[in-house]
């Protein structure tokens, strides 16, 4: 199963594990997940970093590259397809990070976990939370 984590998953598996549902747990134990994350939290974690709403062992670029290491998670680039179809994405919210995110699950026919409940209820999208 090709999962793609968004970037609230990814902190809270490098750190907050009991923040992750149990269905979240078992696909991302699962023997056949193939994990992956957008470009795109590479930039929200930085963000929060700068803003001082996250604090982290080490720098966001040495963190996340540390994190994508460590979980054997593939990185998705934010192509010039997911950027123009974030537009396009039925969301009922507006957070470009989201957007790219949830542009990529549907062009690249990803499962996204997420905990964000305004990203579950998009139509079209499999999600695992």
């Amino acid at each position: 199963m090709k999962l793609l984590l968004d970037t609230c998953v990814l902190l809270w598996l490098m750190g907050d594990r009991e923040k992750l549902s149990n269905e979240c747990i078992r696909a991302l134990s699962s023997e056949d997940a193939e994990l992956f994350v957008s470009a795109i939290s590479a930039f929200e974690i930085a963000v929060k970093v700068r803003k001082g709403k996250l604090v982290l062992p080490l720098s966001a670029r040495e963190w996340f590259s540390a994190a994508l290491r460590t979980h054997r998670i593939v990185e998705r680039p934010i192509t010039s397809a997911i950027a123009a179809f974030s537009c396009e994405v039925p969301l009922s919210h507006n957070d470009p990070a989201d957007r790219m995110i949830v542009a990529t699950a549907m062009l690249e026919g990803l499962t996204l976990i997420t905990s964000d409940s305004l990203i579950q209820s998009s139509p079209g999208l499999s999600i695992i939370w």
